[in-house]
């Protein structure tokens, strides 16, 4: 397939890592920023519990991929370490871990959602997804984490209108 430059420019955002990927946030009507596999689950005016759901569910569509291909271990470390970063810019999502996980406990996630307003839960939520497409880019390079992850991002909006770029 051949794309115009725009095409690619549309196609590819500029992440807060400094990298370039197809995982780009959308805007939400109170300003806020919502990352792509968040789009399609979470209504505009959502609640942190719904929001907790919607972020717990993406976490078992995100362990149905990736477990057959880098182990249950080894996405409770990659898990582990998303909490741990996302904890730094939102310090309420912090969960303490003793040790390596063998395992990882997406529940954990769900009464600290709960916890916050809506604003701050999908703030929370959609740096918890863009750190995660990062870190796992960083560790299988980007053109394996866009085909790995979408599945999980296919019924996004932003995602079904941009085209792959490596065909």
């Amino acid at each position: 397939m051949c794309f115009a430059l725009n095409d690619l420019n549309e196609a590819y955002h500029q992440s807060p890592f400094g990298k370039r990927s197809l995982m780009r946030p959308m805007e939400t009507p109170t300003g806020g920023r919502v990352a792509a596999p968040l789009a399609h689950r979470v209504a505009p005016n959502a609640d942190s519990p719904q929001i907790a759901d919607a972020v717990v569910a993406t976490w078992h569509e995100i362990d149905a991929v990736l477990v057959p291909i880098i182990g249950k271990r080894g996405l409770a470390a990659l898990y582990k370490r998303t909490v741990h970063v996302t904890a730094q810019a939102h310090p309420w999502m912090s969960v303490a871990h003793e040790g390596t996980l063998a395992v990882a406990d997406f529940n954990e996630l769900i009464p600290l959602i709960r916890q916050q307003d809506s604003a701050t839960a999908m703030a929370g939520a959609a740096t918890l997804f863009t750190t995660f497409h990062q870190l796992l880019a960083s560790v299988v390079g980007s053109s394996l984490t866009e085909r790995l992850m979408r599945s999980v991002w296919a019924d996004s909006p932003n995602i079904d209108a941009e085209k792959d770029i490596n065909t």
